[in-house]
């Protein structure tokens, strides 16, 4: 299941989904009713894209099933794997679209980056000598170097290259950087 995975929503989702054990019998069941079973049956907000409700209804598409003591999530995968959907989850509603759909859905995340880019300012400070009885020092405490920090531009050329190329360059998605947050 694809979607922003840091909600409170989503994550009950895939509690459910993961610690729900199902006993699932179909014979010849249209496929919107056993996506509809499993939804009940998990408590969740499941929601099938028109153009594929369309589509089912149409050729009138059934599966059957035979699934003893699996989970919830597993059941839906499988349902979703013959009939070659995708999920998505986007405000607090499990999608069931096609491939296309699914990959087309952009969500931006911000990540502080502050702390990697902005130079923290050394206040010199005294240098601190901790000594025995003999006055020789044991200690002694100096600035470290200060390290190099990357620009904003080499993190998001760092970003760009190290997650799915090519799919950048599809014009749906984009990096920037705005005073030290990082918008993809």
């Amino acid at each position: 299941v694809a979607g922003p995975g840091d909600t409170q929503a989503y994550r009950v989702m895939r509690e459910k989904l993961a610690n729900t054990m199902i006993d699932l019998e179909f014979e010849d069941a249209p496929v919107l009713e056993v996506f509809g079973y499993i939804g009940r049956y998990a408590g969740i907000n499941l929601v099938v894209d028109q153009q594929v409700k369309d589509s089912f209804e149409s050729d009138g598409r059934t599966i059957s099933l035979s699934l003893k003591r699996v989970t919830l999530g597993d059941a839906l995968a499988i349902v979703m794997e013959v009939t070659a959907l995708k999920s998505s989850f986007r405000n607090s509603v499990l999608f069931i679209t096609t491939p296309e759909q699914a990959n087309s859905q952009v969500y931006m995340k911000l990540y502080d980056v502050r702390d990697m880019i902005f130079k923290i300012r050394n206040f010199a400070a005294p240098e601190i000598r901790l000594s025995d009885d003999d006055g020789d020092p044991l200690i002694i405490i100096e600035p470290e170097n200060e390290i190099e920090r990357p620009t904003s531009d080499e993190i998001i050329d760092l970003v760009l290259r190290m997650t799915g190329q090519g799919t950048w360059d599809k014009g749906s998605a984009s990096v920037s950087q705005i005073n030290g947050l990082l918008v993809v």
